[in-house]
């Protein structure tokens, strides 16, 4: 189990990006308001004015209308198993789908919630309650990354938000 490398690297760069402009326009801001000097005040518009204008264009291509939209959700929905939506998504699936409710974070015993008695539905998304031999073997070879996941529960010791399960990991080193 774990975070790919690749994956993190590419999700936390912009997310760092956008954090160190926002340190620098908020000090930029502070700097304006108490020395009251151009050599803050100039730059810290410049920035704003720029954000502003890169806002107004996101805000074109929600507004744009199939026009403008269908060719973003062609390059966003991709089919290519090596676009960034697909990698997130199995990156997503093998960390967080496929991890709650297994062996490593059971869930409370729950009769009423339908979905978690359906086998059939379980399989549409990689899960399942009656797993073969085969597929265990899969899943203690490969965990997460087994193409079916068996669902895990518990009345004692058990889960009801990722949360819990992975401070529990996180905690304990896995």
């Amino acid at each position: 189990m774990g975070v790919d490398g690749d994956i993190a690297a590419e999700l936390g760069t912009p997310i760092i990006a956008l954090g160190i402009v926002l340190v620098v326009i908020s000090c930029l801001g502070c700097s304006t308001s108490y020395f009251k000097n151009p050599c803050f005040a100039i730059p810290f518009g410049l920035i704003n004015f720029t954000l502003a204008i890169v806002f107004f264009v996101i805000t074109g291509f929600a507004l744009g209308g199939a026009a403008v939209q269908d060719p973003i959700f062609a390059l966003a929905c991709s089919k290519d198993p090596n676009s960034p939506v697909a990698k997130f998504d199995q990156f997503y699936s093998w960390n967080i789908d496929k991890v709650m409710c297994s062996y490593p974070c059971p869930c409370k015993a729950d009769p009423t919630w339908e979905l978690g008695t359906n086998d059939e539905a379980l399989r549409k998304f990689g899960r399942t309650i009656a797993a073969t031999p085969a597929e265990l073997i899969e899943y203690q070879n490969k965990a997460n990354k087994a193409a079916v996941v068996p669902m895990m529960y518990a009345v004692n010791d058990h889960y009801t938000t990722f949360k819990e399960c992975f401070k529990s990991l996180k905690d304990a080193g896995a």
